[in-house]
């Protein structure tokens, strides 16, 4: 509050009176404090038979460490939801006056995964148990006895219920594939890699990725391609009116009409996107023109690229799960490689748990600082209410 110098009027000598106030409001910032508190156990003692009773006191998140859920939840987010290597935040505690070595911190990370771990599998099981999921995976840098490996994230999304899981495998084989997606046999949206052919469910393609061939190829085929970009633009303009009912209609009911107006509308568009192709394919021969391979990516596979239309709950692309990705790109920018194989694993399940909690509108700070002491305590046998999607609901 800021008073007047004068207290009294400078003509007349009378006391100033105050009449009205003019108040202006600032949103400002203080930056992250560190603070010390104290945890007392009071113990107490009967003085007829000595027996003995102590209070309840939260459970240490890393036994031996003096740090609190609020500095590691701090941490977790700051490295997995804001990608600051750790060597950057220890630079930040430094300018507080704190000196924590960005190896500490590191090792932070790892006591803090084996409590989380529970929870990115519970996180698989409850995609696993779905009928649809999102596919996809990105590259991790590794650093493997002084060289780098190039690693991979394989990524597992669910539109509607907004959960996603990471795992890292140090290659892009089969066989790393087939590990990934073991216990589910739903339908399947991919960008059509190689080794997701072998799996048993429905695959629907990502006509997103299909689009992106043709803009690419179009400076050497402009009219065919704007043709087809066009024709995949009507798809798109469909899908857009119907976004538009989801808040006048009930998920179910919003599925059925979704797949009324796919059948009769985008169906056809599809058929005559796919004469199109057939009709202009012998055109373009050459087998390393951007043309031919757009033109086969899609041919090839058109089957799946129609697959959406059976179902109401399919998406009509993969883009949701590329914004699932996306912040790894960003993190990769930042602290360009994971340390070690085991490194790796530890980013994968810390980006499940936060891009759960980001997708589900959780802050993760909150979460994390909430549910970490519980995970710790060894009275924990059951992850009810510790999971984001519980912990979203308040159950």
């Amino acid at each position: 509050m800021y008073l007047p110098a004068e207290t009294s009027c400078a003509d007349c000598g009378l006391e100033l009176k105050e009449f009205s106030r003019d108040i202006r409001e600032e949103i400002e910032f203080y930056p992250a404090r560190f603070f010390k508190r104290q945890i007392i156990k009071v113990n107490c003692s009967c003085p007829k038979c000595n027996k003995v009773v102590s209070g309840n006191t939260p459970s240490p998140v890393i036994a031996g460490s003096q740090m609190g859920a609020g500095f590691f939840a701090h941490l977790i987010t700051s490295r997995f939801c804001d990608h600051l290597p750790y060597y950057r935040q220890s630079q930040m505690y430094e300018r507080e006056g704190i000196i924590i070595p960005d190896k500490t911190l590191s090792n932070y990370a790892q006591n803090l995964v084996l409590l989380l771990e529970p929870v990115a599998k519970q996180i698989k099981q409850s995609l696993l148990s779905l009928d649809y999921l999102q596919v996809d995976e990105t590259s991790l840098q590794v650093l493997e006895k002084e060289q780098t490996h190039t690693g991979r994230l394989w990524v597992l999304n669910d539109p509607r219920e907004k959960l996603s899981y990471f795992e890292y495998h140090d290659s892009r084989s089969q066989e790393a594939s087939d590990s990934f997606l073991s216990g589910f046999s739903g339908a399947l949206q991919s960008d059509a890699y190689v080794t997701y052919d072998k799996h048993l469910g429905l695959s629907i393609g990502c006509l997103a990725h299909a689009r992106r061939k043709f803009v690419e190829a179009s400076k050497l085929a402009p009219k065919d391609c704007k043709n087809i970009v066009q024709l995949i633009a009507s798809l798109y303009g469909i899908e857009k009116e119907l976004t538009k009912l989801t808040t006048k209609l009930k998920p179910e009911a919003w599925f059925q009409e979704r797949l009324t107006v796919r059948q009769e509308q985008s169906v056809p568009i599809l058929n005559q996107l796919k004469d199109y192709l057939v009709k202009i394919k012998d055109s373009y021969l050459i087998a390393d023109h951007p043309m031919t391979k757009a033109i086969n990516y899609m041919l090839t596979r058109y089957d799946t690229f129609c697959s959406y239309t059976t179902h109401g709950k399919y998406q009509i692309d993969n883009n949701d799960i590329e914004r699932v990705i996306r912040p790894i790109a960003i993190g990769r920018k930042n602290w360009l490689f994971a340390g070690s194989h085991q490194a790796a694993k530890i980013n994968a399940v810390m980006m499940t748990v936060v891009q759960t909690c980001r997708q589900l509108k959780i802050n993760p700070q909150k979460y994390l600082a909430d549910v970490l002491p519980k995970l710790a305590s060894h009275k924990t046998t059951s992850l009810k209410g510790l999971t984001p999607m519980d912990w979203s609901t308040g159950k």
